[in-house]
């Protein structure tokens, strides 16, 4: 028996007599209980709550010996992100660091023991590196701040990134300056912050090409209803699977990268691909696809400093080329096995 202002309830029903208890919440959610410990799911979508968290993600555990009060104690801490603006909020996505730059767990399975002193810890058995706050309805943005509440595990976030989509699809990236501290049972806000869509540097500005250079971190963007290089492209006896430069793709995908985590947020809108950059080195490749799900097109996205040009001169002419080579992210050897990120993609003859 429980109503929404208490801070006890009955509960009633058989159980098998022994000289300790063990609960979990919320009910139905355990994955698998054995003696001394509970298995179970945070998961990596949460419902928005006005005002509140979602309480089906939002797991405790209590023990207390037969003929005793439980006390529930909670396994995770809250994240309260202020927005304000006037925007409608239809998801939140969070996503955090490392020290070395790895994704870190924020969901996913988890296992808790029982035999805990004072607090109890949980320990990560099945990792998922993100966590989306879904609302069921746009939350309409203010001038006063509106929270947003997120379930995290206990931990230290080096640096953390969240990704704010709009009602209207328009999205605001914003990565965290300081590391973040997330205390078991306690809730962290953050400061009041105003939603501002992502300026995305447009890359084929200047042209069409195969391959772009993204020299920082940000929002970028690209013409995706021409192939490569345009007319230029369309080389005579090259056998490419298309003689028109015009496609009409419907979506966007991230096919690849060679270094985690540098490349995020990858969609199609207005007929140009979008995406967000890290500021990580590397490469990665994003295609666009049509009804059917068949690979129209795909970029080189070179996440490097920007290359130099350089005058080459041999006995076929006078060439301009690049300072390194394609797909490398530095310029020359350096020392000991740096030589290996001047190598590059190992493109041949056009390949």
């Amino acid at each position: 028996q429980i109503n929404s202002s208490s801070e006890t309830a009955n509960f009633y029903g058989s159980a098998v007599l022994t000289t300790d208890y063990y609960a979990f919440y919320p009910y139905g959610e355990i994955l698998r209980a054995s003696y001394n410990k509970f298995v179970f799911n945070l998961p990596q979508e949460q419902k928005y709550a006005a005002g509140s968290f979602d309480p089906k993600a939002a797991p405790m555990v209590a023990k207390a010996p037969y003929g005793e009060v439980f006390d529930f104690q909670n396994l995770c801490g809250l994240l309260a992100l202020q927005l304000k603006g006037t925007e409608s909020v239809k998801s939140i996505t969070f996503m955090a660091e490392d020290a070395s730059g790895a994704l870190m767990t924020v969901a996913g399975t988890y296992s808790v023991d029982m035999t805990y002193e004072q607090e109890p810890v949980i320990t990560s058995t099945e990792a998922q590196t993100s966590i989306t706050l879904l609302c069921d309805t746009p939350v309409q943005l203010g001038q006063q701040a509106t929270p947003f509440y997120f379930i995290l595990p206990p931990a230290e976030y080096p640096k953390f990134r969240i990704f704010i989509e709009t009602a209207d699809g328009r999205v605001m990236v914003k990565e965290g300056t300081k590391s973040l501290s997330i205390a078991r049972s306690h809730v962290k806000p953050t400061a009041a912050l105003q939603y501002a869509e992502n300026v995305y540097m447009d890359l084929s500005e200047d042209g069409w090409a195969n391959c772009y250079v993204v020299s920082k971190s940000g929002s970028y963007t690209f013409d995706a209803t021409v192939i490569g290089n345009g007319e230029l492209g369309l080389i005579e006896g090259a056998e490419l699977h298309t003689t028109d430069v015009k496609i009409a793709p419907v979506s966007a995908e991230l096919l690849w990268e060679d270094r985690a985590n540098m490349i995020f947020s990858v969609d199609l809108v207005d007929d140009k691909v979008r995406f967000y950059a890290s500021g990580k080195e590397g490469n990665a490749l994003i295609a666009v696809k049509d009804t059917d799900g068949n690979i129209l097109w795909s970029w080189h996205i070179w996440c490097t400093d920007v290359p130099t040009e350089h005058t080459y001169v041999n006995s076929r002419g006078t060439f301009v080329v690049h300072d390194r080579n394609l797909g490398a992210i530095r310029a020359d050897r350096g020392t000991g096995d740096e030589w290996k990120e001047s190598v590059g993609t190992y493109y041949q003859w056009g390949r």
